[in-house]
């Protein structure tokens, strides 16, 4: 090989040295196709996300601190509701609890399931976010109706609409009859359903104050 012809080939070979190692970096900073599990002392960090095996359900750690469950389209389905809080994270304990935690380390949300170790979180295909205990024993859901009544509730505070009658608002927000207005009048209804005698009427002693209506 000439000296002048190997002289003009360095700089293409340099070219593409350069090029195939772009490339490489590229290829190691593409984010990874998102898990359908949290395991056990994992976290989810700001902007990082879960999705469902067939990735139509994502649950997003959001940049404003929420943690959101969205369904195709992107409608949300489900929320932490602890949005505000810029940095928070998501943590599922060793201890089975799973935890939004402000930067500082407060705790901002948890789903009360400390106690049993070993726990996961999971997207599941059915839109449901699901802790699963050893043995897969499910222990909490995002769509339980004690989380659509809490969801309830959240909507309508500062609402006056049942003021008064907190047992009808209970029942709307776990989706029952909805049949007595007040936990008074629910207990003096006949138990019609029921073989035992209806329970008598409550009284009031005059010399001791009535319970508060509930």
């Amino acid at each position: 090989m000439r000296p002048n012809q190997s002289l003009r080939r360095r700089p293409a070979l340099a070219g593409l040295v350069a090029l195939l190692l772009a490339a490489a970096v590229l290829l190691s900073v593409r984010p990874a196709a998102a898990s359908s599990v949290l395991g056990p002392g994992q976290t989810l960090g700001p902007n990082q996300d879960l999705a469902s095996p067939g990735s139509q359900y994502v649950l997003s750690m959001q940049a404003d601190g929420n943690l959101v469950l969205y369904s195709p389209g992107h409608t949300p389905r489900w929320s932490s509701r602890t949005n505000g809080i810029p940095g928070a994270y998501l943590v599922m304990q060793a201890d089975g609890n799973l935890v939004v935690y402000a930067p500082g380390g407060q705790a901002r949300f948890a789903t009360g399931t400390n106690g049993t170790p070993g726990t996961d979180l999971e997207v599941q295909d059915d839109g449901n976010s699901v802790l699963y205990a050893p043995g897969h024993r499910p222990t909490w859901a995002s769509a339980s109706k004690s989380e659509a009544a809490i969801s309830w509730f959240y909507d309508r505070l500062g609402a006056t609409a049942y003021e008064g009658r907190c047992e009808l608002a209970v029942e709307n927000a776990f989706g029952t009859s909805g049949q007595y207005a007040t936990a008074r009048a629910n207990w003096n209804a006949p138990a019609s359903s029921s073989p035992t005698p209806p329970r008598p009427a409550a009284r009031w002693s005059s010399t001791a104050p009535a319970p508060p209506a509930t």
